[in-house]
């Protein structure tokens, strides 16, 4: 998959997504969820055990951060294409893509 298919998949996934109000408010908290859950597998839809308050949470972090990380990580590619820096371009690339594909899989986006 080349980098500019890369970033049309980040582009039509992020249009599904909420973008936050303002995005400093985006909590300390909120985006420790996210980096933990991108390094599980997917996020189920409920939980048997009766957690709902922390699958709430867990929901509204990937929400709320994921458009954010994806926005920043296409201007990390902008920033380097423009650096003319090719490993560094291919290094958010490959980044970007493993976001959007665990977003697009976890909260069942097509």
């Amino acid at each position: 998959m080349t980098n500019i298919e890369i970033f049309r998949e980040a582009s039509a996934c992020q249009a599904l997504l909420p973008f936050p109000e303002d995005p400093r408010l985006i909590l300390y908290h909120d985006v420790n969820i996210y980096r933990r859950m991108l390094h599980k597998p997917i996020f189920s839809d409920l939980p048997a055990d009766g957690t709902l308050g922390t699958f709430r949470s867990r929901r509204a972090a990937l929400l709320a951060v994921g458009s954010y990380v994806i926005t920043c990580m296409k201007l990390e590619c902008l920033i380097a294409a423009k650096r003319r820096d090719a490993a560094a371009l291919n290094n958010y690339a490959k980044e970007l893509l493993k976001n959007v594909k665990y977003l697009k899989r976890t909260l069942d986006l097509k």
